[in-house]
């Protein structure tokens, strides 16, 4: 497909390709990795904005120039955002939020990410809650395999056909034979536990993340009060 860029930024630009598909592409100019620092959640904001002004676009492709697609959050900018006020973090956190809300919420199919602000949310309502609290308290490594057989991925490809087969996919949901609307509303849909299930697993998951992370580290017990 031919294509024509109609944002560039330093962190990602926005490509329109042809038949009605746009790609949204993360490629930091310095550095060897991208990461979701205050600069690229700017200019995903602006991309996403020209985005809303293009007519007739019938899917959005995410992908990545580097090896990681994205390596997470910039730990360097949180010591300024924790001395700030409460709305101050709230403001840093919610930006970021608000972006993924929108990619989320197009009018249109989307393949790429699975975000990591908003993922304790969306990622338990995918794969299970128990499941979700080794992924993400625990910080292990997932290989592909493990992610399709727990359903956080709708498919594995090998790495020279990602872009091809995830414009594929993306085409197959735009043409409606992938139904991409079960999988937002799966992300959206209240948890499938009761309030006695819910509770026994938190418990469960509290008592199992305490004893691998040991009472020096907090964090791993905050995901999983965060994901309940």
């Amino acid at each position: 497909m031919s294509q024509k860029d109609t944002y560039q930024g330093n962190m990602l630009k926005l490509q329109l390709l042809d038949d009605g598909y746009a790609e949204l592409h993360f490629d930091a100019i310095k550095g060897s990795v991208n990461v979701f620092n205050q600069a690229t959640v700017v200019e995903l904001h602006e991309a996403l904005a020209v985005l809303e002004q293009q007519s007739n676009i019938r899917g959005l492709l995410l992908t990545s120039g580097k090896g990681v697609f994205v390596a997470g959050a910039d730990i360097t900018e949180f010591g300024d955002v924790f001395k700030g006020t409460d709305k101050q973090r709230r403001t840093f956190l919610g930006a970021a939020n608000e972006a993924f809300n929108k990619i989320e919420s197009l009018p249109y199919p989307s393949v790429g990410i699975i975000p990591g602000w908003g993922g304790t949310v969306r990622l338990p309502r995918l794969i299970g809650f128990d499941n979700a609290v080794k992924w993400i308290a625990t910080g292990s490594h997932n290989k592909a395999a493990a992610a399709l057989k727990e359903g956080a991925v709708d498919a594995v490809v090998e790495p020279d056909l990602l872009h091809d087969e995830a414009l594929a996919m993306l085409v197959r949901a735009a043409e409606g034979q992938l139904n991409y609307q079960r999988r937002r509303e799966q992300k959206q849909s209240p948890l499938q536990l009761n309030d006695t299930e819910l509770g026994m697993s938190i418990a469960t998951s509290k008592a199992m993340v305490s004893s691998k992370a040991g009472p020096n580290y907090p964090a791993p017990i905050a995901a999983v009060e965060v994901l309940a």
